[in-house]
Parts: C-alpha cells; sequence; structure tokens
C-alpha cells in the first residue's frame, strides 16, 4: 500500500517510520531487522546534489532531517511521513490531498 510520492513504485516507510521512532524511543533498536543503527542515524543536516533519491527532500542543500539507513540509503523525514501518511489514507479508502498538505 505504500508507493514512493504517489508514484507505483513500492517503499518499505511504514516500516522504516516504525525503525526511526524505535530508535529515538530506545537510542538503539534491539530488533536485527531494523534499519536504523542508532537515533544519531536521523538528523537535521544539509543535503548535497545526487545523495538522496529524484525528487525527494528538499533542494538546494536547504536544511532537513535525513534518516541514514544501515545500508547508506539517505532519505528525507519529509517523504517517508509523506508516504506512510498517503499508505493509511489509501488504506481507509480516503482522498488523497495535494502533496504537502496533511
Amino acid at each position: 500500500m505504500c508507493v514512493f510520492l504517489r508514484t507505483n513504485q513500492p517503499v518499505s516507510d511504514v516500516g522504516l517510520l516504525r525503525d526511526v521512532a524505535d530508535a529515538f524511543k530506545h537510542h538503539r533498536p534491539d530488533r536485527s531487522s531494523a534499519r536504523i543503527l542508532v537515533s544519531t542515524d536521523v538528523v537535521p543536516i544539509g543535503s548535497g546534489w545526487g545523495q538522496m533519491r529524484w525528487g525527494e527532500g528538499k533542494y538546494g542543500g536547504v536544511e532537513q532531517v535525513i534518516i541514514s539507513t544501515k545500508d547508506g540509503d539517505k532519505r528525507a523525514l519529509s517523504s517517508v511521513l509523506q508516504n506512510v501518511f498517503d499508505a493509511w489514507m489509501t488504506l481507509l479508502r480516503q482522498p488523497l490531498s495535494p502533496i504537502g498538505q496533511y
């Protein structure tokens, strides 16, 4: 049910958001399947060109909250939140508002 910014590309952002919450609760998630090693892997920083998925996050190196996963992937928390919100609204059969308007 969870797709990347309303495309057909499925993503596991619901699980990633769970791992972020778990990391902030316990500092180090104890599940071996967690995609985040430690809570400091979620930080507000500026990102350079090519560090994020195409179309994700803010442009121009503006500071934003970035999630660094164990496999080296970098994701914008804002995009993960949008994807999870869309997944829940789709599951509940509710209309999707324009991106960025929760």
